[in-house]
């Protein structure tokens, strides 16, 4: 299995170093992340790399910059790739119903390293076994698909 690939945008350098040792201990450092303290920022990032997970923390007063981050996920190879943001509870009060966020999951803050890794792992390994199944109507174990795939 190939070591994940995480992108983590927050604006506090604290925050950030706290949530890689806390992952980097859980995958005993075989994950890799990178970090940008903006949207703005990860742009860049985003078009170089493929991640399996993008976490972000939100801000009640940046909601305008979500489009930028989805446009962004579209035009690269990154639009499958699921969110998860970090929200206080103020935030998570106004917009956890909202059906315009296209987010995988939520953690609110504050979290500790339980809480992180689990959602982080969980979503890790949903996406990773949704990227094996075999796809609808296709028998893997049929013989006239296993020639198909020789």
């Amino acid at each position: 299995m190939k070591h994940p690939l995480l992108l983590i945008i927050e604006r506090n350098s604290f925050t950030v170093d706290y949530m890689s040792q806390a992952l980097k201990q859980f995958y005993n450092h075989e994950i890799r992340i990178h970090s940008a303290a903006t949207i703005n920022q990860a742009k860049s990032v985003l078009e170089k790399y493929t991640y399996d997970l993008i976490l972000f923390e939100l801000r009640h007063n940046e909601f305008n910059t979500l489009p930028h981050l989805f446009d962004t996920m579209k035009t690269t190879h990154n639009r499958n790739t699921p969110l998860l943001t970090m929200i206080d509870d103020s935030t998570w009060t106004l917009d956890r119903n909202s059906s315009t966020l296209k987010i995988s999951d939520y953690l609110l803050k504050p979290f500790n390293a339980l809480e992180l890794t689990q959602k982080v792992s969980e979503i890790i390994e949903k996406t990773s076994i949704q990227e094996h199944l075999p796809l609808p109507g296709i028998n893997p174990s049929s013989p006239s698909q296993r020639g198909k795939n020789a």
